[in-house]
């Protein structure tokens, strides 16, 4: 039996009792690529660039950042002498000392320049009013803001046009000079 033994010793004691061992399993299988751009065996961006070509060749290890600050402050005086020049043209041109100063600044709205609520609800970036959707044609209102539609509803401002109606109903919406008048509107 030892002689047996050691013959089949190269087995796994296991064998008999479990089974021999499951097969290896296949090489994976090559995936598929699916979507735009598939049929081609490369990438779209490798296609615009030939095969001799260097991207360490595009950088430039050695610039010299002094040139690069001359210019940058060149720049910067050019822009200086550019607006005293402009501010000088603009007085000439006739346009008071506030518009010059205006200019000078930048000139940008802010939140108190809004004409539409007069209240300081205009985002400065995006340049819209968060309360009534300046400068969209329509004012902003939503129906699950009853009490804001309340708030801006007829009624609740001067009413500048709306309040005359009455009276020009009452009265035929007549046009013209009214009758028995004196002055240029008068027809003989």
């Amino acid at each position: 039996r030892r002689e047996e033994g050691a013959a089949g010793s190269d087995s796994d004691p296991l064998d008999d009792l479990i089974g021999p061992a499951p097969p290896p399993p296949p090489p994976p299988s090559k995936v598929r690529s699916r979507g735009r751009g598939t049929f081609a065996s490369a990438s779209a961006m490798d296609s615009h660039f030939s095969s001799t070509y260097d991207p360490t060749a595009d950088v430039r290890p050695n610039s010299e950042s002094e040139d690069d600050w001359d210019q940058a402050l060149e720049a910067l005086r050019d822009r200086q002498r550019w607006k005293e020049q402009g501010a000088e043209r603009l007085r000439s041109a006739g346009f008071t000392e506030e518009d010059v100063q205006k200019w000078e600044k930048g000139g940008g709205k802010k939140a108190d320049d809004e004409k539409e609520p007069s209240r300081r609800s205009l985002h400065i970036q995006k340049h819209t009013c968060s309360s009534c959707g300046y400068p969209a044609a329509k004012i902003r209102q939503y129906n699950w803001g009853e009490k804001a539609k309340r708030r801006k509803t007829t009624g609740t401002g001067r009413m500048r046009y709306m309040k005359e109606i009455p009276r020009r109903f009452k009265n035929g919406f007549q046009i013209g000079a009214p009758k028995g008048a004196r002055g240029p509107g008068k027809e003989e």
